[in-house]
């Protein structure tokens, strides 16, 4: 049992309830519900970063094979939503850091700087999001006590900052590169609740615009299966997806790209009323 309650307290979640999936005092939380909902979840450290000066062209340096990054890195994110009926609103966070120290194999150009091969360096990167979505469920079939089914559609926005620094650790000299976005996004929500315990969802979203030397795009999709402890506490394990790319200005004259792919499985809790 007190596995179980470190589980609960330690764990965090994903987007949407389903339709009718539990009877707080007599109201099927499909009427109206206010949920706060953590996630934590693990992933490979797989981020790109360029930055070009006017007259020193940067170079593509991953973060895993060229600064050494952890091979594994642990992402918080938080949820809040609002329901009333068929119609609801998220709001949520995502945010990763990341640290190395790493003797250079090569040659790399980073902020109007050559980084010289051998030279050693201590590296951070951190990237943020804030979302904002409005979701409508058109679809609600069953109930939850049996089967029930929803789907749903997401309409928002999406705010995306990531900030990368380099300190040569024998002269302290630290070079930057730093830029955000804002990309619209629409997605897509499955819920399918079992029994009135348990429930299974998915969902996915992104976005690509492209606007003179301006390019972004995005992806946001994952899975979870829920087992409801009570009518306002939820335990889950799921999978989660997070890809972007941004790029802000010429890239190979004063321009910055981050590229970064992040998946994998994730513990959840949920608090509803």
């Amino acid at each position: 049992m007190r596995s179980l309650c470190v589980l609960l307290v330690l764990g965090s979640a994903l987007p949407a309830s389903a339709g009718g999936f539990v009877d707080i005092s007599g109201k099927p939380i499909d009427e109206y519900s206010f949920v706060i909902r953590g996630r934590c979840w693990a992933t490979l450290q797989n981020t790109s970063v360029q930055d070009s000066s006017k007259n020193v062209n940067g170079t593509v340096i991953d973060l895993d094979t060229d600064l050494d990054m952890d091979d594994r890195a642990y992402i918080p994110e938080g949820e809040l939503e609002f329901r009333y009926k068929e119609v609801a609103i998220h709001l949520n966070t995502m945010f990763l850091t990341d640290t190395s120290r790493k003797t250079l194999e090569e040659d790399e150009a980073f902020d109007g700087q050559a980084l010289l091969a051998g030279d050693r360096f201590k590296s951070r990167f951190r990237t943020f999001q804030a979302g904002a979505a409005f979701e409508w469920i058109p679809i609600d079939l069953g109930s939850a006590k049996t089967i029930g089914l929803e789907i749903g559609f997401l309409i928002g926005a999406r705010w995306t900052t990531y900030d990368t620094y380099i300190r040569d650790r024998l002269t302290g000299e630290r070079f930057q590169s730093s830029s955000w976005g804002v990309l619209p996004e629409l997605g897509l929500t499955v819920n399918l609740g079992l029994l009135n315990i348990f429930e299974i969802e998915a969902h996915v979203s992104g976005m690509w615009l492209k606007f003179n030397t301006y390019d972004e795009s995005a992806v946001d999709t994952g899975i979870e299966a829920r087992i409801h402890v009570d009518s306002h506490f939820y335990f889950g394990i799921g999978y989660r997806l997070v890809s972007a790319s941004l790029e802000r200005g010429d890239r190979e004259d004063r321009g910055t790209l981050v590229e970064y792919l992040y998946h994998g499985p994730s513990v959840t809790l949920g608090l509803q009323f």
